[in-house]
C-alpha cells in the first residue's frame, strides 16, 4: 500500500503534529486536574492516572488530521469567501477543543474504571468527533451555501 505521509509538506506537518500533541496533552491534563479534580501526571505526551492506566497522545489523538480535513473541506466546498475567512479558523478551533474534550472524557472514563475503555475510545468518542465535523459542514451548508444561492438567484431576477 502506497502512503504519501502528507507529501509534499510532510516535514512541516510533522512539526504541526508534535506541537498539537503537546498542546492536547497539556490542555486535557489541565481540565482533568483543575476541573474534574483527577490527579494525573504528564510525562512526555502521556497522561498517567492513579489507577495505572494511561493515555498516550500520538498522531491520531492530536486532532491535526481532522483539522486538516476541515480546512480542506471548507476551502474546496462552495460558499462565500467572506464567510470562509472567519468560518474556517473558528471551525478549526472547534475541532481542537472537541478533541481536548474527547481526551478529557476518555480520562474521566479511565479514572472511573468504566468497562469497555477501548470501545469508548474507538467507537463512542471517535464517532462524537466526526458528528461535530458533520455538524460544522451541515451548518455551513444550511446557513451560507443555501443563503448564497438564494442571494444569487434573487440578484438575477432583478
Amino acid at each position: 500500500m502506497i502512503q504519501f505521509h502528507y507529501y509534499p509538506i510532510g516535514n512541516m506537518f510533522t512539526g504541526v503534529i508534535i506541537f498539537m500533541e503537546n498542546v492536547v496533552v497539556r490542555q486535557s491534563d489541565w481540565l482533568l486536574v483543575h476541573i474534574l479534580r483527577i490527579n494525573t501526571v504528564i510525562h512526555d505526551k502521556t497522561l498517567y492516572f492513579p489507577n495505572n492506566w494511561n493515555i498516550i497522545i500520538g498522531e491520531g489523538c492530536s486532532g491535526a488530521k481532522q483539522i486538516t480535513q476541515v480546512l480542506i473541506l471548507f476551502l474546496l466546498y462552495p460558499g462565500p469567501w467572506k464567510h470562509k475567512a472567519w468560518f474556517i479558523p473558528v471551525s478549526m478551533l472547534i475541532i481542537h477543543f472537541t478533541n481536548v474534550f474527547r481526551i478529557t472524557l476518555l480520562g474521566l472514563a479511565i479514572n472511573l474504571n468504566l468497562p469497555g475503555i477501548h470501545f469508548i475510545h474507538n467507537q463512542i468518542l471517535r464517532v462524537f468527533f466526526y458528528i461535530v465535523i458533520f455538524g460544522l459542514w451541515l451548518g455551513w451548508e444550511e446557513i451560507f451555501v443555501k443563503r448564497d444561492i438564494k442571494e444569487v438567484l434573487a440578484e438575477r431576477n432583478l
